[in-house]
């Protein structure tokens, strides 16, 4: 798997990125994807401020830790689901249901909130991360 999405995970709108090329900054600088993903209008205009491509790794974080939305990157045997969120239990819910819909039985979830500093691999399948979720909730 070596596909890309941006999940809302307080609405559970995500965006895919479906054309070779097309990245995670490009999907995100689009109007349409930002209204359907639930960007509020000073983000948008925020994200008028960074420099197309040269400020790529900036708009990214600044993206996550301004809003409810993950990054989500899949990587062949291996996807990685990056967010910014104080509480865990509602991206760790929507990585469930993505994983439900998306991941096989040996995909290892890499797991990374940038406020809390954790980083989780887990390999599981998705009915088993419902459990995972959890006993995360309850930490």
């Amino acid at each position: 798997m070596k596909e890309g999405w941006w999940i809302n995970y307080e609405t559970s709108h995500y965006v895919a990125l479906k054309c070779r090329g097309l990245d995670h900054e490009a999907i995100i600088r689009d109007p349409d994807n930002q209204i359907w993903l639930g960007l509020t209008p000073a983000l948008i205009k925020a994200i008028r401020r960074f420099t197309p491509v040269q400020d790529r790794d900036a708009l990214l974080l600044y993206i996550m830790k301004k809003s409810p939305l993950m990054r989500i990157r899949g990587h062949g045997s291996y996807v990685t689901f990056e967010f910014s969120s104080d509480g865990e239990y509602k991206p760790l819910d929507a990585i469930r249901k993505w994983a439900k819909k998306n991941a096989g039985p040996a995909t290892v979830l890499n797991i990374v909130n940038f406020v809390s500093g954790h980083f989780t691999a887990i390999s599981v399948l998705p009915h088993q991360l419902k459990k995972v979720v959890s006993l995360r909730a309850q930490q």
